[in-house]
């Protein structure tokens, strides 16, 4: 699995339906299942929701006086693909948010840890396996550091190891952005 073949289907696909809008021929049989052949690359519901789109297609009439209604729901199909191309960008940029605001204190590195486990992995459709794998290895060196801030009960040690330890955790949390950074979107 690889964005770049997640991509090249959404971008043909884009290019089918706008074809249809603009040749005014609307062939429900060329794009109907379009996603379902590609599941592995999509969330079920990315799938579900692009069939619903498409469902509504199924009770309209194809003559030429409705073909503005039908140009219209196709419209509606291309903006939901558009959409979809563009949901690895919110991703990245939300990981990025919060991998910044894990600097503002020990609690909020904590959470961040928490949370980011399995963001990659989860999340396996918008990434190829060694973007995985890079964000796994520098997400487990930041976990690192969390256990050694964590690993004493009384708040004031905490927040001296956090502290003794900060120059090393922004070097990480920078090493993470930079990666993040250099991911296409």
């Amino acid at each position: 699995m690889n964005m770049e073949s997640r991509e090249t289907i959404i971008n043909n696909l884009i290019k089918e339906v706008t074809q249809q809008i603009n040749q005014k021929f609307i062939s429900l049989e060329k794009i109907q299942n379009y996603l379902k052949n590609y599941n592995k690359f999509f969330t079920i519901s990315e799938i579900e929701e692009y069939q619903e789109k498409i469902s509504m297609l199924k009770y309209l009439t194809f003559t030429n006086e409705e073909i503005e209604v039908n140009i219209y729901y196709i419209l509606e199909i291309k903006k939901y693909l558009i959409d979809l191309r563009e949901k690895k960008g919110k991703f990245i940029r939300k990981i990025y948010n919060e991998c910044i605001n894990s600097l503002c204190g020990y609690q909020f590195f904590f959470d961040f840890i928490m949370k980011s486990e399995f963001y990659f992995k989860n999340n396996k459709h918008y990434f190829k396996k060694e973007e995985i794998e890079k964000y796994n290895k520098l997400w487990f060196e930041l976990e690192i550091e969390n256990a050694l801030i964590l690993s004493d009960n009384e708040e004031l040690k905490i927040k001296q190891k956090w502290n003794k330890n900060y120059e090393n955790i922004l070097r990480q949390v920078e090493e993470m952005l930079l990666y993040l950074d250099s991911l296409d979107i």
